[in-house]
């Protein structure tokens, strides 16, 4: 169990099962960043993502709804758990994300500061490119914010914000995979239906470059701390 900052902690699915924690930190309300994990006691404030510790799962799309409701907890003196399984991906992920709007600051900042209080902090590749993805929205809504602006966040701007990214990030990767169509075409053309295997080959090689993305260079820097 870890305490990231004031009223809001992150763990694993053990310590969410943990009544005497409960009872001496004053969980009230708990995140669950996983689709298969229950809901344990009657009289705490649940809200269960349904999540997978996938690359390829769209965790992004909670991102607005899991920050309003760590944000309201918070803003209330409430103390909130945030927790997956193991208490790694899925979960500090979204902390991460909570961390960066809540305190203005870049996807490496956030992810080390959140490090720092929970070692086990290890979001999976896809989920470390959603949170780049993340950061241009943070840039990008702070910019939009007007001045005088009153209340936590402006949950509808950020949103529609985040929405906008991730659709042009969609579009991004239809076009790589017309782009690998295009290759594998050509290849085919350039080597004959008779030499498949050796096309094949060509292709694994050159879709794994294509696949060389920012998630590779945030999990090598990650690495070297």
């Amino acid at each position: 169990m870890s305490l990231i900052v004031e009223g809001l902690y992150l763990s694993n699915m053990k310590t969410s099962r943990n009544h005497k924690f409960f009872k001496t930190e004053k969980i009230s309300d708990v995140l669950i960043a996983a689709k298969n994990l229950k809901m344990i006691f009657k009289e705490v404030n649940y809200k269960r993502l349904i999540l997978n510790d996938n690359p390829k799962q769209n965790i992004a799309k909670y991102f607005t709804e899991s920050i309003k409701f760590i944000q309201d907890a918070v803003s209330q003196k409430r103390n909130v758990l945030v927790h997956c399984l193991g208490g790694k991906s899925r979960s500090v992920t979204i902390v991460v994300a909570y961390v960066m709007l809540k305190q203005n600051q870049t996807f490496e900042k956030a992810l080390e500061f959140v490090k720092k209080q929970h070692r086990p902090s290890n979001p999976n590749p896809g989920f470390l490119s959603q949170l780049r993805i993340f950061e241009e929205c943070v840039v990008e809504y702070y910019q939009a914010l007007p001045k005088d602006f009153k209340g936590d966040f402006d949950y509808e701007l950020l949103e529609k914000i985040l929405c906008q990214h991730l659709k042009s990030s969609s579009k991004k990767i239809v076009e790589k995979k017309e782009i690998i169509e295009v290759i594998k075409i050509e290849e085919l053309e350039k080597n004959g239906s008779e030499d498949s295997e050796t096309v094949l080959k060509i292709e694994e090689d050159k879709i794994e470059i294509l696949g060389k993305n920012l998630a590779e260079q945030d999990v090598e820097k990650i690495q070297k701390e």
